[in-house]
């Protein structure tokens, strides 16, 4: 029992970390997407299973639930992001202002492939695109109508003056 356990908190970690971004790896990803479920499976079957045999393990039924509803909760809250927007939005603020390219970079607490130049604007461009590219910008006086024709850039404001952004190839 205590491997599931263990096993439960390193896959909600390194879910957490995903969203975050901390790690931008792809196996992570599946780790956490298809171990956190397994591994809810196993803990409701173990709890099944010390109902039946010990017949006082009714209160562990509460323990899968409030792990699988507490975790879902947080990652579709949106909280991880908007903490690490938080976090990071000095250190972003002053990267924009500067925008030195950059290869491999991390920002506050953001990784990203590229910083770059388009424009007027300072892309920081994550890992997380797989044929287009996605990111961050900031656009003070917010996006000009012509964008999209100009750059091929959808942009969608994220918070504030920042916007996230994606760029079709």
């Amino acid at each position: 029992m205590s491997i599931i356990a263990g096993l439960t908190v390193a896959a909600a970690v390194v879910g957490v970390l995903e969203a975050l971004r901390v790690v931008g790896f792809f196996w992570p990803l599946v780790v956490s997407f298809w171990g956190l479920p397994l591994l809810g499976g196993a803990w409701l079957a173990l709890t099944v299973a010390g109902l039946f045999l010990y017949r006082g393990g009714w209160p562990l039924m509460v323990a899968p639930v409030i792990v699988g509803v507490g975790a879902a909760a947080v990652l579709w809250s949106g909280l991880p992001s908007r903490a690490q927007f938080a976090l990071s939005e000095s250190a972003l603020n002053d990267a924009a202002d500067t925008c030195v390219p950059a290869e491999d970079v991390r920002v506050g607490l953001y990784r990203f492939t590229d910083i770059e130049r388009s424009g007027e604007f300072c892309l920081f461009v994550m890992p997380d695109g797989f044929i287009d590219r996605v990111g961050l910008t900031r656009m003070r006086q917010g996006p000009p109508p012509d964008l999209y024709q100009r750059l091929n850039l959808t942009v969608r404001q994220y918070r504030g003056d920042w916007y996230t952004f994606t760029w079709r190839f």
